[in-house]
């Protein structure tokens, strides 16, 4: 049987004789033939990565570098660049360099907008330099350079790229001339830090830059020359570094508010016969003077040459209040002046005269033109054809005698409506400022002194309408029923003190003998009977009741002297609106009473006393100006509530004698202290703080400062030396 042999194509082939490697030979030969011709005829149908390989197997392998030919080139370099400072620019702008491909050019952009920042031409060298770039603000801003080839000939381009972080410097405002704010603009999110003569402000440390790019602080620094730079930060760029610092900026802080601007025409007590009319005046140079007519703004003008001019319109026939107030270039406010009184209109026998050609409506600003160089400033000619120099004379006899309508001006300056403008009112923290230099410089040395005096002075004891003979006065509040004395005529107990005190309040404005002031002194006298009703009668009667206790009003002697001293000061110092008192009466107590119920009824009055006050404000402020007999006694009447009981109230926590104030210091000091504090904020906020400036407050901050001496001196003497010398 013949046995086939199985070949094992994992096992080698092995030659096991002579035909064997021939048939072997034979078969791989026509094989490989075969594999030609097929190869020839599917060439089209090849596979590419087939035929790659085999071609490249087919290819010698890749020269050694020693045996490259000589003309072979080296790949090109890689473009690269660099910022000079890098990584954070405070300046805004940096150096851009970096190297390049020789006889190769550069552009370099911004990656984010493609906007071409430099561009470097083809040169042989292969550093390149844009120098000095501006950049943008922000945080990993890219910059790329991209090579560019000289005449299109050249290896393909090549690019690099960097990164840096950017903060400009912010700007300062060219303001030369402020009274301490500065401002700018910056990068919005950021926040700038000021510097005066080279030191962070510390009012300015670190102000942040609103959405719209502006920012602004106040240096709070005193009046004089600085030199003001600012910078920035912004947490998101370069880790809140600070950035260069802006430009420089010399600023003059002017802190002092100007003096009160001076009317000069028409006069006070003055006539105007023909309108529309001018007011001239005199003030500082450079500054804004707004004219008030019955405190409703008229016109203003500029300064020049120490004095100014403007026209108020046309204005109802009567009588008219004027004052100005005055803000210097650098923005203070001085003090409004004391208003002038003026009657506007001809008289009855007066000739007529032509009407004038319309005007602007009362209100409207219109500034005189301010003199070209060389020129005079703006005085009253002596024939104008539109205003005639009041003669003084005032109001004719018959206007003398029918103007009961006329307003007075008694209580301008009292409109809460402009309390906390900053053209007419202090700042928040003036009034609490003045409430404490009350205390410490009048209320506190004037208890020191009244002791260091006890027993030392005799006050004669007179008889006025029988209610105060025979007792002294150190007694008057804790006396017995029986040992009060009664009153001759209560009526006219009440009413005479009430008249000297409204004679006393009208003449604090000065009057004339016209009828428009017996109405006057008749709304006076009306509102000082409401608040002794209501703030003696009434509230001690409440504050009785409610702590239980037994008591009987009394007329107070030394509330009429403290409102003759107030008058006197308020008519020769010029105050306006006047320091006037009007509450006359108080509470006696039986010598039994404890000091704790006594101190609470006096409290209480003292409180109802600024209580009325406040709302005498508030409605001589809503009623507004007025025209004719009963607005005007009502407007009057208003006024006469808020100065006399603010007034009142601050003489009735003082610790003298039988005053309230005396009482709640026996009882309770801390007390007392709060209750001055609050009492004097109050009358210095409501009914002074539109006169609050530096000018007008400084006098009587240091008349209050030599009284402080005096009284602790005699005090002191009286309580250390003199025992010694006796």
């Amino acid at each position: 049987m013949q046995q086939t042999s199985i070949i094992d194509p994992r096992r080698p082939l092995r030659a096991s004789g002579s035909n064997l490697v021939g048939s072997a030979s034979t078969m791989i030969a026509a094989i490989a033939v075969a594999m030609m011709a097929l190869s020839a005829l599917a060439g089209p149908m090849a596979d590419p990565a087939a035929a790659a390989v085999e071609t490249a197997a087919a290819e010698p392998a890749p020269p050694t570098s020693h045996s490259a030919a000589p003309d072979a080139e080296l790949a090109a370099p890689a473009t690269t660049i660099s910022t000079d400072p890098a990584g954070f620019s405070g300046t805004g702008s940096a150096r851009v360099t970096g190297a390049k491909q020789a006889d190769n050019g550069v552009i370099v952009t911004l990656e984010s907008t493609g906007e071409r920042l430099c561009t470097v031409p083809a040169d042989a060298l292969e550093a390149w330099d844009c120098g000095s770039v501006a950049l943008p603000n922000g945080s990993g801003i890219t910059l790329q350079a991209v090579e560019t080839l000289a005449d299109g000939v050249g290896e393909r381009p090549t690019s690099g790229s960097t990164t840096i972080d950017v903060l400009r410097p912010p700007t300062m405002g060219s303001r030369e001339l402020t009274t301490g704010p500065v401002s700018g603009s910056g990068r919005a999110g950021s926040f700038v830090s000021v510097y005066v003569n080279g030191a962070v402000s510390s009012s300015c440390a670190r102000v942040p830059v609103s959405p719209g790019g502006s920012w602004s602080c106040n240096t709070l620094q005193p009046s004089g020359t600085y030199d003001v730079r600012a910078r920035q930060s912004d947490p998101s760029i370069g880790g809140g570094a600070l950035s260069a610092e802006s430009n420089r900026q010399v600023i003059a802080i002017d802190r002092d508010a100007p003096a009160s601007a001076v009317i000069t025409a028409p006069r006070d007590g003055g006539r105007v016969s023909q309108q529309p009319s001018v007011v001239f005046g005199t003030g500082e140079n450079g500054a804004w003077v707004d004219v008030y007519v019955d405190n409703v703004p008229a016109c203003a003008a500029v300064v020049s040459g120490g004095a100014w001019g403007c026209s108020i319109g046309e204005l109802a026939r009567g009588h008219h209040a004027l004052h100005t107030v005055q803000r210097d270039a650098a923005g203070n406010f001085g003090s409004p002046s004391r208003p002038i009184r003026v009657f506007f209109g001809a008289s009855s026998a007066a000739t007529p005269v032509p009407t004038p050609a319309p005007s602007a409506p009362l209100g409207t600003p219109t500034p005189v033109p301010e003199p070209g160089p060389g020129s005079s400033a703006p005085v009253p000619p002596d024939s104008q054809p539109d205003y005639p120099e009041p003669d003084g004379s005032g109001p004719t006899l018959a206007e003398a005698l029918t103007n009961w309508g006329t307003p007075t001006g008694f209580g301008s300056g009292l409109d809460w409506l402009r309390f906390g403008q900053t053209d007419t009112r202090a700042q928040w923290y003036t009034a609490p400022l003045l409430g404490i230099l009350f205390l410490v410089l009048v209320a506190l040395p004037l208890r020191m002194l009244a002791s260091a005096l006890r027993g030392r002075i005799t006050i004669p004891r007179g008889r006025l309408t029988g209610r105060n003979q025979g007792l002294r006065p150190s007694r008057l509040s804790t006396v017995s029923d029986a040992e009060v004395p009664k009153p001759v005529n209560a009526w006219l107990a009440g009413a005479v003190p009430l008249a000297a005190a409204a004679a006393l309040i009208v003449l604090t404005g000065g009057l004339s003998g016209e009828v428009r002031y017996l109405r006057l002194f008749l709304a006076v006298g009306l509102g000082l009977t409401i608040l002794n009703i209501v703030g003696a009668s009434v509230a001690t009667r409440l504050g009785s009741r409610w702590n239980r206790v037994a008591s009987r009003l009394r007329f107070l002697p030394l509330m009429l002297l403290a409102a003759a001293l107030a008058a006197f000061f308020s008519r020769w110092s010029g105050m306006d609106p006047p320091l006037v008192v009007g509450v006359l009466a108080g509470a006696v107590f039986a010598a039994a009473t404890p000091v704790r119920q006594r101190a609470l009824v006096n409290l209480t009055q003292v409180g109802v006393v600024v209580a009325l006050g406040l709302v005498g404000w508030l409605a001589f402020s809503l009623l507004g100006p007025v025209e004719g007999f009963w607005s005007s006694v009502a407007s009057e009447t208003f006024a006469t509530l808020c100065l006399a009981g603010m007034g009142s109230a601050l003489v009735l926590v003082l610790p003298l004698a039988t005053l309230p104030g005396r009482v709640i210091l026996e009882w309770s000091p801390p007390v007392w202290l709060g209750t001055v504090l609050v009492v004097a904020t109050v009358v210095a906020a409501v009914v002074f703080g539109g006169a609050i400036t530096s000018a007008a407050v400084l006098p009587w901050i240091l008349t209050a400062g030599a009284f402080a001496t005096l009284s602790v001196a005699t005090w002191a003497f009286v309580r250390y030396v003199e025992p010694q010398l006796v």
